[in-house]
């Protein structure tokens, strides 16, 4: 959707992982389920917010198991 608002991104990492988050750095993440809380009032809205996850490969290092749009 075109529409602005807020989105949670469902996602399962198969392994562990460091992985780096902005400037804070690096953190260690155990195998299993985590939810990703985004918000997307800029240009573009929710459908350019979830396109930029989706096709970044910096930010995505799991399987996308679904989204929700609140």
């Amino acid at each position: 959707p075109d529409r602005k608002g807020t989105y949670i991104i469902v996602l399962y990492l198969d392994k562990s992982n460091k992985i780096q988050i902005g400037k804070l750095g690096q953190f260690k993440f155990k195998k299993g389920y985590y939810a990703y809380v985004g918000s997307a009032f800029g240009p573009g809205g929710l459908n350019s917010r979830i396109k930029h996850h989706i096709e970044s490969k910096k930010i995505i290092i799991g399987t996308i198991i679904g989204t929700l749009i609140i």
